[in-house]
């Protein structure tokens, strides 16, 4: 396995690339997002990625939301579903969605308590940096 670092929003990130000597090695680069917003690459790259972001905002609020209200069941309910629905009632499909949702069951399983508190700290972790993120490419 051969790595690289690639800068992320001011850090590096490794990024591990499988190899096989005497083999050619191909990646391709469709989309990015500088730091000051701006985009470069294919424009269904920059819809998919810019959707999936939206879904994971809304998913991660209305669990917040499930919480808030008391209702741990519907909650938990969000957290195990096998397709997310989004509050417009469309389904969604997004591997960066099923990323999160297995840090959330990860945090629940973790959860001493079992109050969703463990939950509620990724969910707050993950809004709050969005929030951030957007505020710094708006401000930049």
């Amino acid at each position: 396995m051969a790595g690289s670092d690639v800068p992320l929003l001011g850090s590096n990130i490794p990024v591990k690339v499988p190899c096989q000597q005497g083999q050619p090695s191909a990646i391709k680069l469709s989309f990015i997002q500088f730091e000051d917003g701006s985009t470069w690459g294919d424009d269904q790259a920059n819809q998919q990625i810019m959707a999936a972001r939206a879904a994971v905002q809304d998913y991660l609020t209305r669990i917040r939301l499930a919480y808030a209200s008391g209702d741990v069941a519907k909650a938990n309910a969000l957290i195990d579903e096998k397709v997310y629905v989004n509050s417009a009632g469309k389904p969604v499909h997004s591997a960066q969605l099923a990323l999160v949702q297995k840090h959330l069951q990860d945090a629940r399983s973790n959860d001493p308590q079992g109050n969703g508190a463990a939950v509620l700290q990724e969910i707050d972790s993950r809004l709050t940096a969005a929030k951030a993120h957007a505020a710094w490419a708006t401000a930049h």
